[in-house]
């Protein structure tokens, strides 16, 4: 695979050389062309991809390939982390931006405007089902700018305070306001709640769903909860297992017999795969019981447990597509 080459590339030259090279440079304030050597190598993994630097948590320096948010090149950013050196007193290593506890004393230049992001407000709304806060964002310079580059700025400044990666595991939907609302707090409540929420769900738990289709067939879900990608960024794909069940009763759900056929069948199955995939969801009406399970692309191993399994039960099919947002379940979140 030529991303998977890249990354090997990237840490040959970044052990041999690129360490040193970009240390020292900090030190001295000399780049000369380091900067375009760093693009050249990270673009050999993914075009797409973002570089930065920054001090570091443990280390003098941290190191970031970003995948800038979108979900599709987050499981590459964290191959490549995972094939990185030890962090050692000169490097740490990142696989998406941190948050940094000093974005409020900083003043922001974007375009024409700018901001003491000290004077930023947010409107905060918990949603404890989800396990998700949506957030207006309010500043005095709003009113000046267009929407988009208000919205911008909106989604920069909730990244500085969580992350990216906390972004897209807590944060729900995202608007601003060109008045301050009338419950606004100061940015710095965003973490705390953020914090505090996690601190009261620190494990996944299990819901269970009931609803009918536009047929009227009775349809039934077990699903994660939270159910987040962000917390798996290596499993890309999505492996939909149908299992179809004979015995049905009045509903066309499967009779208290059926039942523990396709339970035995899920723990057959998972044993098979000895935790080396999610099972996140699985559906069940109109006769068949899809399992959605989740996996790393690149594990052709573990696909090839997933298919042999499969082909071993006569009443189940596989279908397999990339999906590393997790599309598949999101109408299960």
């Amino acid at each position: 695979m030529v991303e998977m080459q890249g990354i090997e590339e990237f840490w040959h030259w970044w052990q041999q050389e690129g360490a040193t090279l970009l240390a020292n440079a900090i030190h001295s304030g000399d780049f000369a062309d380091l900067p375009e050597q760093m693009a050249h190598l990270v673009n050999a993994i993914n075009k797409d991809l973002q570089w930065e630097l920054g001090p570091g948590r443990d280390a003098q320096h941290s190191l970031c390939v970003t995948a800038n948010g979108d979900p599709a090149l987050r499981p590459l950013t964290e191959r490549w982390l995972r094939a990185a050196p030890a962090p050692d007193a000169t490097w740490e290593y990142r696989a998406a931006r941190q948050a940094d506890p000093n974005v409020l004393n900083q003043q922001l230049d974007f375009a024409d405007w700018e901001l003491d992001l000290e004077q930023t407000r947010l409107s905060l709304t918990v949603d404890e089902q989800s396990l998700l806060v949506d957030v207006t964002v309010h500043h005095p310079q709003f009113p000046n700018m267009p929407e988009d580059a208000a919205l911008q700025i909106a989604f920069l400044t909730l990244t500085w305070l969580l992350g990216e990666d906390d972004l897209e595991r807590w944060i729900g939907e995202v608007n601003t306001a060109a008045e301050q609302p009338a419950d606004a707090l100061p940015a710095d409540a965003l973490p705390e709640t953020v914090h505090a929420m996690a601190a009261r769900h620190p494990e996944p738990s299990w819901v269970v769903m009931e609803g009918e289709g536009q047929d009227g067939a009775r349809l039934t879900a077990i699903a994660m909860r939270p159910m987040r990608w962000i917390d798996h960024p290596l499993l890309d794909l999505h492996a939909g297992i149908t299992l179809r069940y004979p015995t049905q009763d009045p509903r066309d759900l499967p009779t208290s017999a059926g039942l523990t056929d396709l339970q035995d069948l899920e723990d057959d199955l998972m044993r098979h795969l000895d935790a080396a995939a999610l099972l996140v969801a699985h559906e069940t009406g109109r006769g068949t019981r899809t399992l959605h399970l989740y996996c790393d692309s690149t594990d052709t191993a573990t696909l090839a447990t997933i298919t042999t399994w499969v082909h071993g039960q006569p009443t189940a099919t596989l279908d397999t597509q990339s999906d590393p947002a997790w599309d598949q379940v999101g109408h299960l979140r």
